[in-house]
């Protein structure tokens, strides 16, 4: 047998909608799905992006109804979940918003699984 692999470059693409707080706008909520899958995974990343989709849906709804959130909403679809979370994992370390990824309090992240439930990050 021969493994023929090619390390190439890859652009990675996360996407971001967001929110503004009313009261406290330099304070986040981030709700994220990581958008790709490796394998049989496909609905595991197919059910995250529709979860997020419909939460974003649901709260511009919300807001054309007249609800403000009292804290900035971040609504992010992850790129290259299942390649070590990188996608997020860049963000957090090199940030695309350096003034909002830099003020982000990493002592505590929730990550919600469908596989596992729920763990500290």
């Amino acid at each position: 047998m021969g493994v023929y692999n090619t390390l190439t470059r890859v652009l990675l693409n996360n996407i971001f909608s967001s929110l503004e707080g009313r009261i406290e706008p330099d304070q986040y909520i981030i709700m994220g799905a990581q958008r790709d899958a490796w394998g049989p995974g496909a609905v595991k990343a197919g059910v995250g992006t529709a979860i997020l989709l419909e939460l974003a849906r649901t709260f511009s709804n919300m807001v054309q109804n007249g609800f403000h959130p009292r804290r900035s909403l971040l609504f992010v679809s992850w790129d290259a979940g299942d390649f070590g979370n990188v996608g997020a994992t860049e963000w957090l370390e090199v940030g695309t918003d350096s003034s909002l990824s830099s003020s982000l309090p990493l002592s505590l992240f929730l990550g919600l699984s469908l596989e596992r439930g729920m763990h500290l990050l």
